[in-house]
């Protein structure tokens, strides 16, 4: 058995490594992008708004933990739910990879706590657990007893 080429080895993983930095320095050189982006939504969040989107994501979770026994990951669910599709807010063209992806998750992370206060969802006892909310829990009992009726 031969052992592996050490100084192949070295050379991919300084290029992890350098690629690892670019991503960091591209994401850092983008942070004042972000705080607007924060500013915008927290402008075009309104409450009827998050009642629109509230449901999607609450729907999401309840289909995706009556399924698989566990909540949803943050990424699963946000590209799960479709709520970013929702958001008229895209990343500038100028953005890397790295830096995309930080919009997308600023993003969600800002239309998540908005929905949280709203009552769609909300997290349980255990360590990243997402559940559906109080105000989705109303809208299925009323939603159960108009079909009744």
């Amino acid at each position: 058995m031969s052992e592996p080429n050490a100084p192949a080895a070295d050379r991919r993983v300084k290029r992890a490594a350098a690629r690892r930095r670019r991503a960091a320095q591209s994401v850092a050189a983008h942070r004042d992008d972000y705080a607007e982006l924060v500013h915008a939504l927290g402008h075009w969040l309104t409450p009827a708004r998050v009642d629109t989107l509230g449901p999607r994501v609450a729907t999401f979770v309840a289909r995706y933990r009556r399924a698989n026994g566990a909540s949803p990951a943050w990424g699963q669910t946000l590209t799960g739910s479709g709520v970013m599709e929702a958001i008229p807010f895209t990343p500038p063209d100028e953005l890397g990879a790295a830096a995309r992806q930080k919009w997308r998750n600023v993003g969600f992370g800002a239309v998540m706590q908005a929905c949280r206060a709203r009552g769609w969802v909300d997290y349980g006892h255990r360590q990243r657990e997402l559940i559906p909310g109080r105000r989705w829990a109303e809208a299925i009992r009323t939603a159960a007893a108009q079909a009744r009726r």
